[in-house]
């Protein structure tokens, strides 16, 4: 039974024991420990404190990042509709100035087409009076004898012809 029961001196050096290692680290190694403890636990906390901010400042960041997109993206479509507009502008001022071109062209070669059928005609009836004098020249210098008469008659002919 005596390895049942505890002997009295074992209590009493366990005990003293006990209270001198509870003495020795409670004068050198609590206050240490405890210390390491508290600076341990300082750190997390103040680790998690700025893993809050950072978190804070990304989502900030993220937010700010698809503000700066959505900007960027209107002014894309800003720049695509300028771009549309001012191509529609020089398309309508280009058109415009075909047709004056256009316009110019078509007037001043009616006008030429005008004068060339003048002159041609001018040319034609000269022409046709040169024929009409030569031949008559050839008919009266065969049939008739020339008189005073017949040359104011030839003149007049030739006036009429000339003034048509």
């Amino acid at each position: 039974m005596e390895l049942l029961l505890p002997n009295l001196g074992l209590i009493v050096w366990t005990t003293l024991a006990f209270v001198i290692v509870f003495v020795l680290l409670a004068k050198f190694a609590w206050k240490p420990i405890l210390k390491s403890i508290h600076e341990r636990e300082t750190f997390i906390e103040t680790s998690l404190q700025k893993a809050k901010e950072a978190e804070t400042n990304l989502l900030s960041i993220n937010e700010k990042t698809n503000q700066l997109l959505k900007e960027a993206q209107a002014e894309k479509q800003k720049i695509i509709a300028d771009g549309q507009t001012l191509k529609q502008q020089i398309i309508s001022e280009a058109q415009e100035k075909a047709k004056t071109e256009a316009t110019k062209i078509i007037a001043a070669a009616k006008a030429d087409g005008q004068k060339n059928q003048e002159k041609i005609m001018q040319d034609i009836k000269q022409n046709i009076a040169e024929l009409v004098i030569a031949t008559t020249e050839k008919i009266l210098k065969e049939k008739l004898k020339p008189t005073k008469e017949q040359e104011k008659m030839i003149e007049k002919a030739i006036a009429d012809i000339s003034a048509n």
